[in-house]
């Protein structure tokens, strides 16, 4: 034993930031490195042991509220006892009025941080003294006061001007005075409720995370590794802890310190056996401490259900307690990045961004976000967050600029802009003319010109021209932009010419594609065929696991070609009947060819994405289907019979007829059947999802679960409603053309080539792409009619498959509650929230439906009453909408409202020039906020209004309304006349009409 009278001793952690610098930088007589590997406590211990009457102990170290971390050890409220009898030997080594300093981030912060330090003062007999704040760089927040103390602190600081003038670090951790509302939680699953836990975290400044910490609860056993990931998942860092406590803060070291970036979203997490600390709520607000802070995305305190896998689901911003313990970068004498951009200042041309920095670019990720100037303010380009970018139409006379956030080698976070480019020139872009309507003798032809460079102001002369013995000729007087089709030009080509100059000078002359006047449409013609009901599957034949099968396309254009892919749960022989959907004398369907003799196979299981949950089979085709160029645009449905069971099924898919003009454009809502779709164990809804949790992605890959089970989802299918409307509009000889959602979405010209775009049913969910082409479509003039709703509620986005197969994946996170109250959940909303796959009507989109509607989705009456309903109620009953149909208000149309349906919004969207023509009282099982204040929820809307383009907008407000058109396969059949000559009235406002219609139809 030496007896070292009056000399003091300093210990100094060596997992804090730059420890040896400060070791050598303190002026205590004696100087100790703490091993990192080591119990902490134990090595002061065995170091005490050979001194006597020392005056002080410094002790430099990581720390937080009530806890000191020690080599691998954390002294803490909760080890306390545990060290008891090391904390009373120190007092051996101490004269009577000796101090013990203890430097570390908030050890003595709060009434916690107090008691512990009482604690310690007790058990080693010396006055103590500890910050309450962040200890270090003054920069960075922090300070080397020692703001608490137990008694009279006689001892001055070991640390020199020099040292704490140079130091650039801080000794901190995030969380500091935040403890559990449950120190013990657990979901009650047992064994099953193994987590992965975490929280999204940001740093202001580059620097080192150096240690992994979590709070452990009482009943928590088992082995935990932390881990730290990127916002996208990539695995950064781990390390498993050792040397854990019963319960309470546990850290662990990185075996090498991790460098991250400033601003930047990581997660740091740590996995749970079945217990864990928990505060609902606890990050729904950001917490800061110095350059530390939880990123409050209304989606933090993350989880997965699988251990060890990057955590994405939230539930209510739960702090989980998953911490770090970072030191930042010293940023002296940075040499700020410079950004330049190289290539041509011209429409189609690409510029590039060129970055440079002196402090160096090695390794280092940079981000860039170009901009545009308009009306003399910057603003972000949307999407355009890449080295290069390619100029559009969009740029045309705007000045163009770019930004980049990266941080250089030596840590300095960099967000430099470059100089403006010259205003972007215009390369003339052609126009387009497109007719739509009918080409039918008595119907009238309607043409849309379209062009990039803008038709504002701009006045368009018209002539248009029939085909005679090969020579286009003027038809004499049809000069304006639509034409009447007399019988003087049955079976003559037709066409447009279109002159203008445009909005940036360039003079143009286009023609519109041909067309030949017929006696009769196309579905006149098609429904004179034979038709039959074997296209209908009976509940007997039904398959179940027998046979199933999908399409590699949802839709196709005739001509095309379509992959089959079918799998039976026993190899052996089916075959395959390809039925139109239509009226055909009241069948309702056509078969229009036969394949027999095929020999089928048990197909792979899919593949699951574990963080996604996305669902694909990645079949071989089976069978390639050929459609003919004289097939009839329709819905498809191919009947696939297994022959050693007789078990039947389908697969359906929409035959286009690309840009023919017609008079209605029927959308087939497949998106909102691809959300409910679970085969495969998982879709968009928590209800019906393997484990009760939903897929963020859902593949068209893969059969739908309804054609396999007669109980499942059945009201969100294309038999439930699209099938009716289209048996009415076909029964009546309306000209329809058909097409999907995702045509909608990525060929706006489809919605050009009919007068009227046709939504039916349940048309739940839109990706930004249609609600945009959509509305486009009606500010130039294309009518729309909502004989659904709940419509475009949802934003989706198209992604390809795994395999590279553009739109074969339907994105949607939805939000942190599943049902529009909560933040969005998609991990774009960081950059892009707009583009968050989450409601339309949200704060992050902020697209209300009934901006586009007029009104928008309220309530329903419950899965379970998909075949009752409530009354239409008549209101305006003098409106052209309700002629010929003797009603008055007041009156009713039985059953026409449900399941779900839409109302009146008081959001101030509601389109100008309104006309509400129903007050339908309803009774919701389910309100779905949010809902504005004077939003009423007992009343169903039905809606019309005209925009500014002249387009006309009606909207029934309820999913259900059309099978009081038709009520063929309906429970509780509701066919109303009136009904059927409103939407006649509907469809005539909008430029079309029957060529067959119902006897007592006025048209």
């Amino acid at each position: 034993m030496w007896e070292e009278t009056g000399k003091t001793i300093a210990f100094v952690d060596a997992n804090v930031f730059d420890a040896k610098t400060i070791l050598s930088g303190l002026e205590a007589d004696i100087k100790v490195l703490l091993n990192p590997g080591r119990d902490g406590i134990a090595q002061i211990t065995e170091t005490l042991a050979h001194y006597q009457n020392l005056s002080s102990i410094d002790i430099i170290s990581h720390g937080n509220v009530a806890q000191i971390q020690l080599g691998n050890s954390v002294l803490s409220a909760n080890s306390l006892q545990l060290y008891t009898h090391d904390l009373q030997q120190w007092q051996a080594s101490l004269n009577p009025d000796a101090d013990i300093l203890f430097y570390g981030c908030n050890i003595a912060a709060g009434d916690l941080g107090q008691v512990f330090v009482q604690d310690i003062s007790t058990l080693t007999g010396a006055d103590i003294a500890a910050s309450t704040d962040l200890t270090g760089n003054s920069a960075q927040g922090g300070n080397w006061n020692l703001e608490y103390a137990t008694g009279s602190i006689e001892t001055a600081t070991s640390f020199t001007d020099s040292l704490t003038n140079s130091y650039q670090g801080v000794l901190a951790t995030l969380f500091t005075t935040q403890t559990p509302a449950l120190t013990n939680a657990t979901d009650g699953s047992g064994s099953a409720g193994d987590y992965e836990l975490g929280m999204e975290f940001r740093s202001a400044k580059a620097g080192q995370i150096s240690a992994i910490r979590y709070y452990k609860a009482t009943s928590e056993t088992g082995s935990h590794t932390g881990r730290i990931w990127s916002s996208t998942g990539t695995l950064l860092a781990s390390v498993t802890f050792a040397n854990e406590t019963s319960s309470g803060w546990q850290e662990q070291t990185l075996v090498t310190p991790l460098t991250i970036a400033a601003n930047i979203t990581y997660i740091v997490s740590v996995n749970t056996n079945q217990y864990y600390a928990n505060t609902n709520n606890g990050i729904a607000t950001t917490i800061t401490n110095g350059d530390l802070s939880a990123v409050a995305d209304g989606s933090n305190g993350v989880y997965n259900t699988t251990p060890g896998n990057f955590p994405t689901q939230s539930y209510q911003n739960s702090n989980y307690f998953r911490d770090i313990v970072f030191t930042a970068n010293s940023t002296a004498n940075n040499q700020a990045g410079t950004i330049s951009i190289s290539g041509t200042a011209t429409q189609n041309q690409t510029l590039t961004a060129n970055v440079a920095d002196a402090d160096g670019l090695t390794g280092v990720t940079i981000a860039y976000q170009w901009q545009q100037l308009a009306n003399s303010i910057w603003s972000n380009i949307a999407g355009a967050t890449s080295k290069t970018f390619n100029l559009g139409q969009a740029q045309v006379n705007k000045q163009v600029r770019v930004q980049a956030t990266y941080t250089d080698v030596l840590g300095s976070s960099e967000n430099p802009i470059s100089s403006a480019t010259s205003a972007i020139v215009n390369v003339n872009d052609t126009g387009t003319v497109i007719l739509k309507g009918s080409a039918t003798v008595g119907a009238t032809l309607e043409e849309t010109v379209l062009d990039a460079d803008g038709l504002t102001g701009v006045s368009i002369a018209y002539q248009w021209q029939q085909l005679t013995n090969s020579i286009w000729s003027s038809v004499a007087g049809a000069v304006s932009k639509s034409l009447t089709l007399t019988t003087a030009l049955l079976g003559q080509q037709v066409r447009v010419l279109a002159s203008y100059i445009d909005t940036l000078g360039s003079s143009e002359n286009v023609a519109s594609a041909e067309v030949t006047v017929a006696a009769q449409n196309a579905i006149v013609l098609e429904n004179q065929k034979t038709g039959t009901t074997a296209w209908q599957i009976s509940s007997t034949n039904q398959a179940t696991n027998q046979i199933v099968g999908y399409g590699d396309a949802t839709s196709i254009n005739k001509g095309e070609a379509i992959n089959l892919k079918v799998s039976l749960a026993q190899a052996g022989q089916y075959r395959i009947d390809v039925y139109r959907l239509g009226y055909y004398g009241g069948t309702g369907g056509r078969l229009v060819t036969s394949i027999t003799g095929l020999n089928g196979v048990v197909q792979a299981g899919p593949t699951t994405d574990p963080n996604t949950r996305l669902v694909e089979y990645k079949w071989n085709t089976s069978y390639t289907l050929q459609t003919g160029s004289d097939w009839t645009t329709g819905l498809y449905f191919a009947k696939l019979t297994d022959i050693r069971t007789g078990r039947q099924n389908y697969i359906q898919f929409v035959l286009r007829d690309d840009n023919r003009p017609a008079d209605i454009g029927f959308q087939d809502a497949i998106t909102t059947a691809a959300a409910y779709n679970n085969y495969g164990g998982y879709s968009v809804y928590d209800f019906n999802s393997v484990g009760g949790q939903r897929a963020y992605q859902v593949s068209f890959d893969r059969p739908f679960q309804y054609n396999t089970s007669s109980a499942s989802e059945q009201f969100n299918n294309t038999l439930t409603w699209e099938y009716n409307m289209t048996r009415w509009l076909e029964s009546q000889g309306y000209d329809v053309s058909y097409y999907t959602n995702i045509d909608a979405s990525i060929n706006p010209l489809q919605l050009y080539s009919q007068k009227t775009f046709l939504s039916v049913g349940h048309d739940e969910y839109w990706s930004m792409e249609q609600r945009n082409n959509v509305e486009q479509a009606r500010d130039n003039g294309t009518n729309l009619a909502f004989f659904s709703a709940n419509t475009a509620y949802w934003q989706v986005r198209f992604e390809p498959s795994t395999s590279g197969q553009a739109n074969r994946v339907m994105t949607v996170y939805k939000d942190t509650s599943g049902i529009g109250t909560g933040a969005a959940l998609d991990p774009i909303t960081q950059t892009n929230p707009a583009a968050a796959t989450t409601l339309f009507r949200s704060p992050e989109v902020n697209r209300p439906e009934n901006a586009l509607l007029g009104v928008a989705y309220i309530g329903d009456w419950g899965s379970n009453n998909v075949y009752n309903g409530f009354d239409y109620v008549i209101s305006n009953a003098a409106d052209p909408y309700y002629a010929n149909t003797g009603l008055q208000n007041g009156d009713k149309l039985i059953g026409l409202v449900g399941y779900e349906w839409d109302a009146l919004l008081n959001n101030g969207l509601t389109p100008a020039g309104l006309v509400v023509l129903s007050q339908s009282p309803v009774q919701s099982q389910g309100l779905l906020p949010p809902l504005p204040p004077g939003t009423s929820t007992t009343i169903s809307n039905a809606v019309r209004y005209t925009a500014a383009s002249g387009a006309k907008v009606f909207s029934t407000g309820s999913v259900q309304w059309v099978w009081g058109l038709d009520s063929d396969r309906v429970t509780n059949p509701r066919v109303d006349p009136r009904a059927q000559q409103i939407a006649v009235n509907v469809f005539k406002d909008m430029g079309a009409k029957p060529q067959t219609p119902r006897a007592g139809i006025v048209v």
